[in-house]
C-alpha cells in the first residue's frame, strides 16, 4: 500500500513545478495516494483547502478534491465527507478571493454528489430539496454564489434559467 506523502503540502507545492521532471514525479506519487487510500487523501486535501498559509497549493487542493468528488465520493468514508461538507461551506462564506470561488465550485460538486451523506443521516448539514426537472441532471447550473445581507445565499445561474435562494436555518439543537 502506498504511504500518505509525508507533507501534503510538499506534494502539491511539487505538483505544480516549473520543471517538468519534478511536476511528473509528484503527479505520479499523488496518483499512487489517491489509489491506495481515498481517504486519507481526501482527508489530506481537505486539510489544505482550509490552509490559508498554502498559497497556490491550496486552490490545486480545491480543484484535486473536486476530482475526488466526482470520481471517489461515496467510496470515502462517512465522517471525512461530512467534515468536507462543512469544511468547503466554511470556507466559501468565510474568505473572498479566488479561494473563496474554489470552494464554491467544490460546495457545488459536493451538492452534485449528494454530499455522499446517506439520506437517513440525521447529522447531515445540508437537506436537499428536489428544485424540479430544470435543476436535475445538468452540470454547470450555477456560476457562484454570495451571500446577501439577510443571510440567504443566492445563487448566480449559468446554465440555470433562474436564481436559487437558500435560506440557512439553524438546527433547533444548537
Amino acid at each position: 500500500m502506498a504511504r500518505a506523502p509525508a507533507s501534503p503540502l510538499q506534494l502539491l507545492q511539487e505538483m505544480l513545478s516549473p520543471e517538468n521532471d519534478v511536476r511528473r514525479v509528484a503527479e505520479v506519487k499523488y496518483e499512487d495516494w489517491l489509489e491506495q487510500d481515498p481517504d486519507a487523501c481526501a482527508a489530506g486535501l481537505l486539510r489544505l483547502c482550509c490552509d490559508v498559509s498554502a498559497g497556490g497549493a491550496r486552490l490545486l487542493a480545491f480543484t484535486l478534491l473536486r476530482r475526488v468528488v466526482a470520481t471517489r465520493w461515496p467510496g470515502v468514508a462517512v465522517d471525512i465527507r461530512r467534515g468536507a461538507a462543512e469544511a468547503m461551506l466554511a470556507q466559501a462564506f468565510g474568505t473572498t478571493g479566488p479561494s473563496s470561488k474554489a470552494a464554491v465550485e467544490t460546495c457545488a460538486a459536493l451538492v452534485q454528489q449528494g454530499l455522499g451523506l446517506d439520506d437517513a443521516d440525521e447529522d447531515a448539514l445540508v437537506e436537499l430539496v428536489d428544485c424540479g426537472k430544470e435543476f436535475r441532471g445538468t452540470k454547470d447550473l450555477f456560476e457562484g454564489a454570495v451571500m446577501g445581507k439577510d443571510g440567504s445565499i443566492y445563487c448566480i445561474p449559468l446554465r440555470a434559467k433562474r436564481a436559487v435562494k437558500l435560506v440557512p436555518q439553524v438546527a433547533e439543537d444548537q
